[in-house]
């Protein structure tokens, strides 16, 4: 199974079985084509007070989701920027640090 994030249709669907069918999660991953590891995640990722709230889960993603940094695209004037710090053997964190002040 190839990895992809849980939506909030498949939150829903966690809930359900979860609570009133009472089902394992093995049982919930084979309903909705995902790994009982993911399961787990998600019900951590997503459960308060000991109650698992699709809502809240969906929340916690969103804000999460915002907090990424966005990527930067990979042009020919970036790479010979990068290029000679790499050979330089610059670790990605030191080349990070650099790009953020030479792009201010």
């Amino acid at each position: 199974m190839g990895y992809r994030r849980i939506t909030m249709e498949e939150r829903e669907e966690i809930f359900r079985p979860r609570y009133e069918e009472r089902l394992f999660l093995r049982e919930i991953g084979q309903k909705l084509h995902k790994d009982k590891s993911a399961i787990s995640r998600e019900l951590k990722r997503g459960t308060k007070n000991k109650l698992y709230n699709p809502i809240t889960a969906e929340a916690t993603h969103q804000r999460a989701k915002k907090r990424q940094s966005p990527q930067l695209k990979m042009t020919d004037e970036l790479w010979e920027m990068i290029k000679p710090k790499l050979e330089k053997r610059w670790s990605p964190e030191q080349i990070e640090e650099w790009l953020k002040k030479e792009r201010r």
